[in-house]
């Protein structure tokens, strides 16, 4: 659990700590350290689950292949959803891509979104750009991601932060698979 949550959970934040009669799994009255969160979500626990989608989010089991998408401009990137519960709206999302093997990170981005709510206490947001850089790994004349990655095992993983310091992580680990246009065979 990263370092920050403790802090928030000791400090609560500036709204004050607010009694909403709910239990705890000790089964002692819950306190909630948020004050825009709405009651029923602010004494659960905030957490994220790593999916994929370009509009929507998409579920991903783990092991499951992942396109490294070729795109326009001759860069490739893996598409990353988050799903979300108990959090506020508006989140920082820290989204790395790591090769298993070896622990290089081939992929490391921000982002500051407003989630799509789904329900009261969940919501979403989809088609987070992963940029693949293999410089570290290139060898000779191998050096773009078709290339060094294929089949490989990468571990996605999203940190999410709210407006309240409230955060969650979660990994998961996929499959790289390559683009249709990089599959195919070169014509002779």
């Amino acid at each position: 659990m990263p370092r920050f949550v403790s802090l928030s959970l000791l400090l609560g934040c500036s709204g004050g700590v607010t009694d909403v009669g709910n239990l705890d799994s000790t089964g002692e009255p819950c306190v909630a350290a948020s004050s825009a969160l709405d009651e029923e979500c602010a004494c659960e626990a905030p957490s994220i689950v790593i999916g994929s989608g370009a509009t929507a989010y998409e579920p991903l089991a783990e092991g499951s292949p992942l396109t490294m998408v070729h795109g326009p401009q001759g860069g490739w990137h893996m598409l990353g959803s988050a799903q979300f519960a108990n959090l506020l709206p508006i989140v920082a999302i820290h989204y790395t891509i790591t090769v298993v093997a070896d622990g290089t990170v081939i992929s490391d981005n921000n982002y500051r979104v407003q989630m799509v709510r789904d329900a009261t206490c969940s919501g979403y947001f989809p088609g987070m750009y992963g940029y693949l850089d293999v410089a570290a790994l290139a060898e000779g004349d191998s050096d773009t991601p078709p290339e060094l990655l294929g089949r490989a095992e990468l571990e996605l993983r999203m940190e999410v932060v709210d407006t309240e310091e409230r955060s969650a992580v979660d990994t998961l680990r996929v499959v790289a698979e390559l683009d249709p246009t990089d599959a195919e065979e070169p014509a002779e």
